[in-house]
């Protein structure tokens, strides 16, 4: 048995898992055929896989953690992909903005602004490297008060109803994660960063939570430990297509 193989395996498998599902999240806040799009917290690369199959002219993505292409590269090559115009970048979204602006007729983020801790900044820095015409589409699921918020997937609200030790103990390899690298997003905090830069609204969408049944049992628990709103613990996900003014 090969590790790397495995390995390699296992990482094509969630690269073509999670592309499934990006019609529906993506295309109707922006369709990439033709142009020239970065994808925003780019992981693996399933949405540059997905830029591929919906003809891109290139298409740039960036992440803050090391970047493997092995799994992307090799889905490229079975698809007789291997001259699309693609590259990833471990580098910070500010740092594209001053080394690049106005480069991109799309910008994608996909399960990405829930982990974001300065949604303003990342916005701003969107609105610079967009040309004339472009388009931010933003697609955010698990928002923190949600069934999922927590990212910790057992149980519905697990994170707003157990103690945090409990969590720690019993998620110890998702604790550091969700410790340190969930915003705690709201619909409305969101909003409230689109509308304090300036951003026009061109599509906005918002998914209930589909355990919304199993929420007056669980309530009073989750009451116990902290205030709560049913509006936010009701809102699973948000999707929206922005820009502003100079890109109309």
């Amino acid at each position: 048995m090969d590790p790397d193989q495995d390995r390699l395996t296992f990482l094509k498998n969630y690269l073509l898992q999670r592309e499934k599902g990006l019609d529906a999240a993506l295309l109707p806040l922006g369709h990439p055929g033709g142009k020239d799009v970065l994808v925003f917290g780019c992981g693996k690369g399933s949405e540059i896989l997905w830029c591929a199959t919906h003809k891109a002219r290139t298409t740039l993505g960036v992440d803050l953690h090391p970047i493997d292409t092995g799994a992307l590269s090799s889905l490229l090559h079975e698809r007789g992909q291997d001259d699309f115009n693609y590259a990833m970048a471990q580098i910070d979204v500010h740092d594209l903005a001053l080394s690049r602006p106005a480069q991109f007729d799309l910008i994608l983020s996909n399960g990405v602004f829930e982990h974001v801790s300065d949604m303003k900044g990342v916005l701003n820095a969107f609105r610079a490297l967009l040309r004339p015409g472009g388009r931010i589409s933003i697609y955010a699921d698990g928002l923190w008060f949600s069934s999922i918020g927590g990212h910790l997937g057992r149980d519905n609200w697990e994170h707003l109803w157990m103690s945090e030790s409990d969590i720690r103990q019993n998620f110890p390899a998702r604790w550091p994660a969700y410790k340190s690298h969930l915003n705690r997003m709201t619909c409305v905090d969101f909003m409230n960063a689109v509308r304090d830069v300036g951003a026009l609204v061109l599509q906005f969408r918002i998914r209930s939570d589909p355990y919304l049944k199993r929420m007056p049992m669980l309530i009073d628990k989750m009451r116990a430990k902290q205030e709560l709103s049913p509006t936010d613990l009701s809102i699973t996900s948000i999707a929206c297509e922005l820009c502003f003014i100079e890109h109309l």
